[in-house]
């Protein structure tokens, strides 16, 4: 039906010979309320539900970062915000090009495991233990 409609709205654009407007009435409802064109797009963009998923998904994810071991904590920083060639995220971190990127790959498969929302309740428990162990020294 999606198809259908925008089919129409195209040959009406045309037809016309002008720019169509989201206000234009597509056709009468049953009713014989006139229906506008823009009421039966979808609007651009994310939706609400979609807004407030992505970010408790990148909370999630700050949350995480902040569990990995320091080094592998700094790499992912130098690497994905900062956006730095693996040449110079060695530097950084204090060690060779290879040694970086094995610290990369153990921090993403860390990360992989601590995003899947299969691990919610596993994930929890870590940042507890996490949490324990910084505050005791340990």
């Amino acid at each position: 039906m999606d198809q259908e409609i925008l089919t129409a709205l195209r040959q009406y654009g045309r037809h016309r010979g002008r720019e169509v407007s989201l206000d234009d009435p597509a056709w009468e409802g049953d009713d014989g309320d006139t229906i506008t064109l823009g009421s039966v797009l979808p609007a651009p963009g994310p939706g609400p539900e979609q807004v407030y998923e992505d970010r408790d998904e990148a909370e999630r994810l700050r949350r995480a970062v902040g569990m990995l071991p320091a080094r592998h904590r700094m790499i992912v920083r130098l690497r994905y915000w900062r956006r730095l060639p693996w040449r110079d995220v060695a530097e950084r971190v204090g060690c060779c090009r290879m040694t970086a990127t094995q610290g990369w790959r153990q921090a993403l498969g860390r990360l992989r495991r601590e995003m899947d929302p299969r691990e919610d309740g596993a994930a929890a428990e870590r940042a507890t233990a996490h949490k324990e162990r910084a505050t005791n020294g340990a």
